[in-house]
């Protein structure tokens, strides 16, 4: 919102995530998907798709970030590039510890990862970015859009680079950030609301 020099790489991303974000919203297809003849709204049924779509695979390709995040790690921590050890067996390893199909001896999917880069180090910040951006995304469902947005511009967009980050999003949702309302928007856990309701479904009984 400010830039990204000097900015926390834990929220770097964030703004990216939650703009990424209405894109999938049910609320934004409706308004902005018509034919570009006819004006003919997008059908209810590919709205609700295409909302739902992001979730399919979902935990798959959080597991992948979270063993790159992880390597990342043990290469700038306690890896001896000096051992047998070579950096493609630190990363199987690794990556065996989230898989849910373990990955190929011969890939070499490393490589293609910035490492060595201005994020080295803290590809945990981009996991921690989306987790931010979907907590303040929480905030724009059910309530109205002028009145969170307007809370949004106060304590988020005003003041720019020009307050911490971490301080400016506390204030925003009014509460400690949460890592639950990122599981929640991508499927990955249940609501309060849906636990409820199915503790509320009686249990079929043995004829």
């Amino acid at each position: 919102m400010s830039g990204g020099f000097g900015l926390e790489l834990d929220v770097l991303d964030m703004p990216a995530h939650f703009m990424e974000r209405w894109a999938y919203d049910a609320r934004s297809l409706r308004r902005c998907s018509r034919h570009y003849q006819t004006g003919e709204a997008l059908p209810e049924a590919a709205v609700e798709m295409l909302a739902q779509s992001r979730s399919f695979f979902t935990a798959n390709r959080l597991l992948k970030r979270c063993a790159m995040a992880h390597v990342d790690l043990e290469l700038h921590s306690d890896y001896d590039p000096f051992s047998d050890l070579n950096v493609y067996d630190l990363a199987k390893l690794v990556e065996a510890e989230y898989a849910v199909i373990r990955p190929r001896v011969q890939d070499r999917e490393l490589c293609s990862q910035p490492f060595n880069s201005d994020v080295a180090g803290a590809f945990y910040g981009d996991l921690w970015s989306q987790a931010l951006a979907m907590d303040i995304f929480s905030e724009f469902q059910g309530e109205d859009l002028g009145v969170v947005g307007q809370r949004f511009r106060s304590a988020l967009l005003h003041f720019g680079g020009g307050r911490a980050p971490g301080n400016a999003i506390q204030e925003f949702l009014q509460r400690p950030a949460s890592f639950s309302s990122m599981l929640l928007d991508l499927g990955l856990t249940e609501s309060a609301k849906m636990r409820a309701a199915e503790a509320e479904v009686p249990e079929e009984q043995d004829v």
